[in-house]
């Protein structure tokens, strides 16, 4: 009969490890997306360096900011476009921030 439980052992941990979970998968995802400033091929610094203008000025940067509307990804099935967002403004405005800003946007998988 002991023998019997030692056999038996193995078989009830794998069926109480074979449990039905109940957690549901997760549909969504996260996106991020990296938006470079740039003058020229140098990456753009921001109050700390000045750029060559073609006009044969000086330019220093102290405020670079743009919008962006309507941003969609697109499915490559030909699906129905995903809005990520109605309008976002990508900024970038002292010395300390790098040339990169990252937006994150949440998904469906």
């Amino acid at each position: 009969m002991k023998n019997a439980f030692y056999l038996l052992l193995p078989l009830l941990l794998f069926i109480v490890a074979c449990e039905d979970d109940d957690d549901p998968v997760s549909t969504e995802a996260e996106l991020s997306i990296a938006f470079r400033g740039e003058f020229g091929e140098d990456d753009l610094a921001i109050q700390s360096a000045t750029y060559d203008y073609p006009t044969g000025e000086q330019l220093k940067v102290l405020l670079f900011q743009y919008y962006l509307s309507d941003l969609e990804l697109l499915p490559a099935d030909g699906g129905d476009a995903v809005r990520l967002s109605d309008i976002e403004l990508i900024r970038w405005m002292s010395a300390t921030e790098g040339p990169v800003a990252t937006k994150t946007y949440t998904v469906p998988t």
